[in-house]
């Protein structure tokens, strides 16, 4: 191991660097969610969610200007951005975004959670993590404020049973409500997430 895999490994990339966008038109959806806040009173609080994947650009597909940021994130990885919009008055519990990765016989099952917003997040931000066996890939905010909308940004390490370049659609189940809501999130290149980002 290098010099530079040590750097790239413990230093953070700067989010704001490397995703210029707040929002994008990503498959939205929109979850109402049980809270004690809310009991009783017949009201149940609403969270939305926009979840977009895309492969992480290599060579001439970087934006000038993005080279070091991307030099964080390794080459072949997939980047999966999900944003969380609580606006009740009332924090939400448990939201649970659920990503079903294919399951195979590839031992490439490692995603590392880059950035949460400054909400805590299960798994730890920066901490390398393994998919379930299944090839699900979990992450839990145990608390969403209510109010500014908060990003959740994954680098996956792709099953070999998907290629670069492919763009299969990978179900995202977002909990709560209880049951979940699920939506199929399509794999892009990352000059097709910021074109969507612009329209």
């Amino acid at each position: 191991m290098s010099l530079a895999d040590d750097h790239a490994r413990t230093a953070p990339p700067s989010r704001r660097g490397v995703l210029r966008a707040v929002a994008w038109t990503a498959p939205a959806i929109t979850l109402a969610a049980a809270s004690p806040a809310f009991a009783g009173s017949g009201t149940q609080p609403v969270v939305a969610a926009k979840s977009s994947l895309f492969w992480r650009p290599e060579g001439a597909e970087i934006p000038s200007g993005e080279t070091f940021y991307w030099g964080f994130i390794p080459a072949g990885s997939l980047m999966w951005i999900t944003q969380l919009t609580n606006p009740g008055p009332a924090v939400v519990e448990n939201v649970q975004l659920n990503l079903a990765v294919p399951a195979d016989a590839t031992a490439n099952k490692e995603f590392t959670v880059l950035d949460a917003s400054k909400l805590a997040v299960s798994p730890a931000v920066f901490a390398t993590t393994q998919r379930a066996a299944d090839g699900r890939l979990v992450v839990t905010l145990p608390q969403l404020p209510a109010g500014a909308a908060h990003t959740v940004t994954v680098a996956i390490k792709p099953p070999d049973s998907v290629p670069r370049g492919s763009t299969p659609s990978w179900p995202l189940t977002v909990t709560p409500p209880a049951g979940g809501t699920t939506i199929s999130v399509p794999i892009t290149s990352y000059a097709q997430f910021i074109a969507s980002t612009k329209a």
